[in-house]
C-alpha cells in the first residue's frame, strides 16, 4: 500500500468506519450495508465519457487523450448519504459487453 495514502488516511478527524470506507480495495457498498443495517441505494448523479488529460492519464495508467468514462454517484442508506464518490474508468480495460 502506498505509505503516503497510509498516513494522509490515518490523519483524518473522521470517525474509523469512513476511514475504514476510504481505505478499502473492496465493496464500499457492502462495508455501508453492514454499517448501517439498511440496504444501500446507489445513485448516479453523471456520467459521461471523456479524454484523459496528463493527469488522469498518469493515475489510470493510460495514454493521454483515452476514453474514460467518469461517473459520480451518491451512496444513501435510510435516506442519508454517507458517499459522494467519484470514478474513472478506462474504456479500453472495460469488457466489450459493457
Amino acid at each position: 500500500m502506498n505509505t503516503d495514502f497510509l498516513e494522509k488516511l490515518k490523519s483524518l478527524e473522521i470517525p474509523t468506519c469512513l476511514r475504514v470506507c476510504c481505505g478499502t480495495d473492496g465493496s464500499v457498498t457492502f462495508l455501508l450495508e453492514i454499517m448501517t443495517r439498511q440496504p444501500v441505494e446507489v445513485r448516479t448523479e453523471s456520467q459521461h465519457i471523456v479524454r484523459a488529460d496528463r493527469e488522469m492519464a498518469t493515475l489510470l495508467g493510460v495514454e493521454e487523450g483515452s476514453e474514460i468514462n467518469d461517473r459520480k454517484v451518491r451512496l444513501y442508506a435510510g435516506g442519508t448519504v454517507f458517499v459522494h464518490a467519484r470514478s474513472l474508468s478506462p474504456l479500453e480495460r472495460m469488457p466489450g459487453t459493457m
